[in-house]
């Protein structure tokens, strides 16, 4: 082959891979292209996803509204049955108690006094305690209320009725502790007096 065939098939094969290394240059994006593409891919993916955390906060939001509600109330009027029962218990052995100094000769009227007192106020917390938990359906009915359909709970305290039960049942439950007390400070004044009195020793624990 000689020099002049030489140089004309070089000719030929650069025009012929010019045209192919042109197209391939445009369908292949730049480096800066690709990255800019992705940044857009990844800005719209990080919108979706934050407005579809919101949506569910709003949703969890008018979900717990009312689940927060009962899980307390249910909570605080557990605690009151059992400091109600706890305070019965103890009224129980004291009045075992009194029958049992009664019998002794030991003056135990303020002690029974006492203890009626106890008992009416065991019996107002138990009534109070009941009321709460009738109170219980409105509230939840009401506490995921949305009157004017803004996607916002109503502006109410549902629970206000339940906690004014259950603050009621909790005084009562007080004024029953103290005068429980009381009737034992009493029994043991009584049995002590008579005691002194006689010159024996009589054991007063309920």
């Amino acid at each position: 082959m000689n020099a002049k065939h030489l140089v004309s098939g070089v000719v030929l094969g650069a025009l012929l891979l010019s045209p192919m290394l042109s197209f391939a240059q445009a369908g292949t994006p730049s480096v800066g292209a690709r990255e800019a593409g992705t940044g857009k891919a990844t800005g719209r993916v990080a919108s979706t996803t934050v407005a579809e955390r919101k949506e569910e906060m709003r949703e969890k939001m008018a979900e717990r509204r009312s689940a927060i509600l009962q899980r307390i109330a249910e909570r605080m009027i557990r605690h009151m049955e059992a400091a109600i029962e706890r305070m019965e218990k103890i009224a129980t052995r004291i009045d075992s108690r009194i029958a049992k100094l009664k019998e002794r000769g030991v003056n135990t009227a303020a002690s029974e006094a006492l203890l009626a007192t106890a008992r009416q106020k065991l019996a107002a917390a138990t009534t109070a305690v009941e009321s709460a938990k009738g109170a219980m359906a409105t509230a939840l009915a009401v506490a995921d209320v949305d009157a004017d359909g803004d996607g916002k709970m109503d502006k109410v305290d549902p629970g206000k009725t339940v906690r004014e039960f259950l603050t009621t049942a909790r005084n009562a439950v007080k004024d029953a502790h103290r005068a429980l007390v009381e009737a034992i400070k009493s029994l043991k004044s009584s049995a002590e007096l008579r005691d002194k009195n006689t010159g024996s020793t009589t054991p007063v624990t309920p």
